[in-house]
């Protein structure tokens, strides 16, 4: 955990090892973070979830959860 105790920039993302993302997988949701930031300081709530996102290749869907 020290590289997270070191991290500069403002979005710090965890990957699991087998995680495997497709190109240019970041930017649509850093662009959601942005937006989710917003709301968060306009509500106040503490706790975002995001809609469920579906891979190109898969076919679940992969929930995900944002505390602020």
């Amino acid at each position: 955990m020290n590289g997270a105790r070191n991290a500069t920039g403002e979005i710090l993302v965890f990957l699991d090892a087998h995680v495997e993302t497709l190109e240019y997988w970041l930017e649509p949701l850093v662009v959601q973070l942005i937006s989710l930031r917003k709301q968060h300081q306009q509500e106040k709530n503490g706790q975002l979830n995001l809609p469920s996102q579906q891979d190109e290749k898969r076919t679940s869907k992969l929930p995900c959860k944002i505390t602020i």
